[in-house]
């Protein structure tokens, strides 16, 4: 959900509670603080995926401290924080090197092309132990949507759990 206030964030959940999870872009919030979101996952525990980048993986502009101090907090819920391997190393890596247990998306987004080594991509995110691979690439021509379906059939028979998504008419 991108929205500018808290408020907004809120209203929109409860407006849709039909939703099976809600995407809380943290980076678009003018007054988020971490009262807000110990609130919000605490009340929607298990429904929440948070991201700190923006659209088309444009820098965040949170400050990195109040970033950690989220991660740490989000660590002892069921919610989902999504990295981008792309911009969202820095994400990836804290948890790991703090030995911290949050329930993480690694993604990876091409918003350009769908590259020959997504298999190479999907692998490097192991490294990082998420629940859930997403790979998110622009389709120019059917054989780049062939490639999304092999690489999700090869998730699938490794019983990974997945988002795969084709951008574009073709995807």
């Amino acid at each position: 959900i991108i929205k500018e206030t808290k408020e907004e964030v809120l209203n929109m959940i409860l407006e849709n509670p039909d939703y099976d999870f809600y995407e809380i872009w943290l980076s678009y919030i003018k007054d988020l603080d971490i009262d807000f979101v110990w609130k919000l996952s605490e009340q929607f525990n298990g429904k929440l995926i948070f991201l700190f980048r923006k659209q088309n993986l444009e820098k965040s502009e949170l400050d990195e401290e109040l970033k950690e101090k989220i991660i740490k907090l989000l660590e002892s819920s069921d919610n989902l924080m999504d990295f981008d391997v792309n911009d969202g190393s820095w994400g990836l890596n804290f948890i790991k090197e703090n030995k911290l247990q949050n329930k993480i998306i690694a993604s990876f987004h091409a918003y350009e092309k769908t590259p020959d080594e997504l298999e190479k991509i999907v692998k490097s995110m192991e490294e990082y132990k998420p629940e859930i691979f997403k790979v998110s690439t622009f389709c120019k021509n059917p054989e780049d949507a062939l490639k999304l379906l092999t690489l999700l059939l090869k998730l699938k028979e490794q019983k990974k759990k997945f988002i795969v998504l084709g951008m574009g008419d073709e995807g």
